[in-house]
């Protein structure tokens, strides 16, 4: 441990001396030691070798070239502080010793001379916003699926909510059933009271749509699977069923609410008026629970216009919200996509999600192991606390305040959809089609994931339970190969959306062994970042506990034991019912699928806005 600490501090020595090797200007720091906040700026960088970086910063256009020293410490700088703040953070961040403080704030001037180091409020710019309206949310929608009474019980709860706010919404219900026949729903409907008006659409009025749909020249085999999931065996279709609330609503705003949640609301506890950019991780602070009882009697439950939350972020763009925020503004991101959207006024919020308090809707616990902050700290107050966050569902997860993210993962549980603009698909079949629905929208289109600072209750019932260790589903081969594919956002989504659908389709084209071979590589890879990160996050500890070294290492070596196994890499949706060459066939079969959905999805949604101007959408009135 000795030797290590010596060589950190030899080499953040040896860092420092790098970056005062070209710096030439003058010492002027008391003119800059003030309660003005700086930061770096947008900037991309090149490594040129012999110790030397090109970095060109994307708000002037300059090019300049960085000893590898000075890089180090200006990649150290993306948290607005005071100069004296920043100096601490660098000294601390790269071992450098404390007797060395007059050099480190040398290299911060020298970064501020030359424009890489700005101060915050230079960041947030005025910008007319690109979208002169932003439409209202005016649906709903509640997709549903075997679920009638919840499905009641959740229409009763939001509809009293936008009764009393005096929201003017339609309510939408998406059936996705396949053991409850399509006259219950409506007879149930039928019965509802709430004094607002009532669309629904089931297996019928879907395949009425598909009719229109393909008239207008749309596949017929990739517009049910959009719509349907007609693909194999797989049950799971929520992703389809989405998508057709997608297609139904074309042209608004909306709120979605899964049947088992209710309209009963808490908020953080230490809940605020900021706006919070992130740029990636869970931005949500966690509260861990044995029982829903719990929950229930341990949160303060509120009145809120949970609509008019999200309508506040909902579809403007980020430039304009940050400057309405003013000084209210929390600026924490490192990447330049939200840094360029507060430049130039490119981005909107496309969509947004509600906290959870209840059942947690997540499908591992392992992702808890890579939690940072306060969630982190109050997992390591004692073991009992951690393994109820490991052996119970129950949990509040939500935001302090406002927030807007680039890389956040996204639960589909409780969700705003800015659907005036061109949104990606759910992808249809498998579970987490929501996660690679945020994924989609964060690598195909320039917009951003809003966290609104209100939880609904989530009621979910029967047995539910983590899967420790995460077992390979559809969405992470999907996952995995979008990743190798995608272009971050740099083109329009149409395009983004065709070149990944293409990318998609020659994957399917090659030969089953090079199919294979590029899946496992690609999955490996998925699984060694999630490992990282958890390695990251231990590290982030000052003194780690013993349970929690315990679960990291099982997670590890299960990890690795699994990318050892040949059959691992198929999705447990193909592998539970089939032999693995069927499997594997099938897995094959999906990807070419997928692909053809990606290229004509920017083609499905034109035929929707047609048939929407025609009067004719996926669901029907009912009331």
């Amino acid at each position: 441990m000795k030797l290590a600490l010596q060589l950190a501090k030899e080499n953040g020595e040896q860092i420092l001396n790098m970056a005062m090797h070209m710096i030439t200007s003058p010492l002027d720091w008391e003119k800059f030691v003030t309660e003005l906040k700086y930061r770096a700026c947008p900037y991309h960088s090149i490594a040129l070798g012999f110790d030397t970086f090109l970095v060109s910063t994307t708000t002037n256009k300059v090019a300049l070239v960085l000893q590898s020293g000075l890089k180090r410490i200006l990649d150290h700088c993306h948290i607005s502080d005071t100069l004296e703040g920043l100096a601490t953070r660098v000294t601390k961040r790269l071992n450098i010793s404390e007797g060395n403080d007059g050099l480190v704030q040398r290299s911060l001037h020298e970064l501020v001379r030359r424009g890489l180091l700005v101060p915050e409020h230079t960041v947030v710019i005025d910008r007319q916003a690109s979208i002169t309206h932003i439409p209202k949310i005016t649906t709903l929608a509640f997709p549903t699926a075997d679920r009638v009474v919840e499905l009641q019980s959740a229409i009763a709860s939001y509809a009293d909510n936008v009764t009393k706010y005096g929201r003017l919404v339609d309510l939408l219900v998406m059936d996705d059933s396949k053991s409850v026949p399509r006259n219950d729903y409506l007879h149930s409907l039928n019965g509802v009271r709430t004094g607002l008006s009532i669309r629904y659409a089931g297996r019928r009025e879907k395949e009425a749509y598909l009719k229109s749909l393909i008239d207008l020249g749309i596949q017929p085999d990739v517009a049910r699977f959009a719509l349907l999931g007609d693909f194999g065996d797989v049950n799971c279709t929520t992703g389809a069923n989405r998508n057709a609330m997608l297609l139904d609503t074309v042209g608004e705003c909306v709120v979605s609410a899964d049947d088992d949640t209710t309209c009963t609301l808490t908020s953080h506890p230490q809940r605020d008026k900021k706006l919070y950019l992130k740029d990636k991780g869970d931005p949500r602070d966690k509260w861990f629970y044995l029982t829903r009882d719990q929950v229930k009697a341990q949160n303060a439950w509120i009145d809120d216009d949970l609509v008019g939350e999200h309508e506040y972020l909902l579809g403007k763009p980020l430039s304009m919200l940050a400057y309405e925020m003013e000084g209210d503004l929390h600026l924490e991101p490192r990447c330049n996509h939200i840094l360029d959207a507060l430049q130039f006024g490119s981005g909107i919020i496309a969509a947004t999600m509600s906290g959870i308090a209840g059942d947690s809707g997540m499908y591992t616990s392992s992702s808890f192991l890579r939690e940072r902050g306060e969630s982190q700290s109050r997992l390591c107050e004692s073991e009992a606390l951690f393994k109820c966050a490991f052996g119970s569902r129950e949990v509040l997860a939500v935001v302090r305040g406002r927030t807007v993210t680039h890389n956040s993962p996204c639960m589909a549980g409780h969700m705003g959809l800015a659907n005036f603009t061109m949104l990606p698909p759910f992808f249809p079949i498998g579970k987490n089609q929501d996660g690679l629905f945020g994924m989609l929208l964060r690598e195909c289109t320039r917009s951003f994931l809003g966290h609104v600072p209100i939880a609904v209750y989530h009621d979910a019932t029967g047995q539910r339970a983590y899967q420790r260790i995460p077992e390979c589903r559809i969405s992470d081969v999907v996952w995995a190969l979008i990743s190798l594919l995608v272009s971050s956002g740099e083109e329009a989504m149409p395009i983004s959306l065709k070149f990944l659908g293409q990318g998609f389709l020659d994957i399917a084209k090659l030969r089953d062994a090079e199919f294979w071979r590029l899946v496992c590589q690609r999955l490996s890879k998925h699984t060694a970042d999630r490992l990282r990160m958890t390695e990251a996050a231990l590290r982030q500890l000052r003194q780690c506990p013993t349970y929690w070294a315990r679960e990291v290492a099982d997670l590890y070596r299960q990890s690795v034991s699994n990318l050892q196994t040949p059959d691992w890499f198929i999705p447990i949706e193909f592998g539970k019912n089939r032999h693995p060459d069927l499997a594997r066939s099938a897995t094959k079969e999906l990807i070419a699928m997928a692909g053809t959905l990606f290229c004509h999805w920017p083609d499905i949604l034109s035929a929707a806005q047609i048939l929407r101007q025609r009067g004719q959408r996926v669901s029907i009135p009912l009331t």
